[in-house]
Parts: C-alpha cells; structure tokens; sequence
C-alpha cells in the first residue's frame, strides 16, 4: 500500500492494487470525507483491495481522533457490517451507506430516489486507447461510481459502452428511475430514435442500449461538456492509469 499524508493541504491519499483514494479534511478538521475512491475497473464486491483501502482510511480516522462522513463519502455498507469496529467512527446520513446489491433490505426507500447519472466515453486517438466511466448521484452526493478501460476503441462507441455499463448497473441494483447526462448528442439522439445508426460499428450496441433503457422508467438528455466533468475526469484516470502500466 502506497500512503502520502499532505498535513498543509489536509489531503491524506492512498492506494492499493487498481484503488486510489483521497481523504480530505473537513474544515472542522474533526471529520474525514472519502472524496474519492477509483478503480479503473468495475468496483467488485469481493475486492480485496477495495476492502484494505477502507480499512486503512478508518484506520487514519481513528489514529487521528477523526470521524468519516458517510454523506459525502464512498463508504460500502456490506464493508461496514463485516468490520463492526468502525460503527463507532462514522457519522452522516446512513441513507448514503449502500451496498454491493442495493436492494430494499439494505438501502432506505431506494425505488422512490431518482438518481441522477452522468455517463462519459473517450479515445485517445480515435480510435484508441479508449475507456468509459459513470458517476451515480442522489440528491447531489455520489453513491457509486465506476469507470472501466475498454483497449481500443472509438470515441462512439466509448460513449455508447459507459451508457450500457451505467443501465446495467442502475437495474442490478433494482433501480426503477433515474435521469441520465451525457455530452455525446449523437448517442443520445440515436438511442431515443430520433437520429439513424448509420456506422456499421454501433449497431448492435445501440441497440444493446436502447433494450436496457426500456426496462424502466430511464430519462436521457445530452448536456454539456462542462457539466459533464465527474466522469469525464474518471475516464482520463483511467486512461492515464492505463498508460502507466503498459
């Protein structure tokens, strides 16, 4: 494991295997916000490095006499019931706390949230070096987030596979509404039909995307580039992660 404790900009950073995280002070400084947590692969519910990066922040909180924040946090509720004795050092709204199966035994009134997803897709070439990342928010905190590295790909069809990985994600889950935002007008147009799939490449996974966002009450707009910027920087994490180890 990999530690670097920036005390003048209360930044405590960790990683571990494929995970990177960031701790951040509160400006109480009597509280700890897990600001980030990344793998450049789907987060999955038996990593062990995953768990070993949580334990070593509640370690740090403990160690410094500091609280961690589930409201604005990455905190995994399954992670919580297998290390009893770090209840004590978590404060927050446990709405927040979700699991790997966010089902209605584990998170608090899930089928009435709406969440808000923002999905993003990128080629370093195009193609290229491509991958695709999603962040999931309620009522404007992050409760997952995910980003993957696809190997050589087109911008498109970056886009189009953070789209599906994002609509599986949302019905695993057992998600029934949710509005998604992406900044490709293209394939919002084409997945709401009111654009035609000309490229031979997008096809199928067009229509992979248009069968999964029929299977519950799923919105989709294009935005911005610039509101569109927590997955964005997933992606270009990924990818630089990427770099660094090829």
């Amino acid at each position: 494991m990999s530690v670097n404790h920036d005390s003048d900009q209360k930044r405590f950073s960790l990683s571990v295997g494929h995970y990177q995280a960031e701790l951040l002070y509160a400006a109480d400084d009597k509280t700890i916000d897990f600001y980030h947590l990344f793998s450049p692969y789907h987060f999955d519910k038996s990593d062990q490095y995953r768990d070993e990066l949580l334990t070593a922040g509640f370690e740090f909180a403990r160690e410094t006499n500091r609280k961690i924040n589930t409201s604005l946090s990455y905190v995994n509720e399954n992670f919580l019931k297998n290390n009893i004795q770090y209840r004590d050092l978590v404060i927050g709204d446990e709405k927040f706390l979700f699991s790997d199966s966010l089902d209605s035994t584990t998170t608090r009134n899930i089928s009435d949230q709406v969440f808000a997803v923002f999905i993003d897709g990128g080629a370093r070439g195009n193609p290229g070096p491509a991958a695709c990342a999603f962040v999931v928010k309620s009522e404007n905190s992050v409760v997952h987030q995910a980003g993957q590295f696809l190997g050589h790909a087109t911008n498109n069809e970056a886009e189009y596979k953070g789209l599906i990985n994002a609509l599986e994600w949302l019905l695993e889950n057992s998600v029934e509404k949710a509005n998604l935002y992406m900044d490709s007008q293209l394939v919002v147009k084409q997945v709401l039909g009111e654009w035609r799939v000309k490229s031979p490449n997008l096809i199928q996974i067009s229509k992979n995307a248009k069968q999964l966002m029929g299977q519950a009450a799923f919105g989709l707009s294009s935005i911005p580039r610039e509101e569109n910027a927590s997955p964005d920087e997933l992606v270009n994490e990924v990818l630089d992660e990427m770099q660094h180890t090829l």
